[in-house]
């Protein structure tokens, strides 16, 4: 993170697809659900509960969701719930894609290319459907 008019634009594009996409998506299902009593599934991340080097942006966006549905859970009715799914590292093209603040590659820090254990996308979802 730094100056740059980029590194500004990456943050609001993140807050803009992490939280506030799950916001709108929420707000408009909200009465359904709480008539219901149904579910709410909110996948995060890690660095929403513990910050990750090199993404700050990310790790921002997530946490503000994290404070959203923690907030959001104790105002649910009518027995309705909210989950929040918090996965490490997943084999995903995720952070092979991740731009610096220049717009250049970052290198993939924490890609499964340098060797970290990744949890599948496919046993993420699973796992998230038990954890309702």
């Amino acid at each position: 993170f730094d100056e740059s008019p980029t590194a500004y634009k990456a943050c609001e594009d993140l807050i803009n697809l992490n939280y506030l996409a799950n916001v709108r998506l929420i707000q408009r299902f909200r009465p359904s659900i709480e008539s219901n009593s149904g579910s709410i599934l909110v996948v995060s991340s890690l660095a929403g509960v513990l910050p990750s080097a090199h993404r700050a942006a990310y790790t921002a966006s997530k946490h503000a969701m994290q404070g959203f549905c923690n907030a959001l859970r104790q105002e649910l009715r009518n027995g309705a719930s909210l989950t929040v799914v918090c996965p490490g590292f997943v084999a995903t093209d995720f952070h092979d894609r991740v731009l610096t603040s220049t717009g250049a590659k970052d290198g993939g820090h924490g890609s499964s290319s340098t060797g970290r254990k990744c949890a599948t996308a496919e046993s993420v979802a699973k796992d998230s459907i038990k954890a309702m």
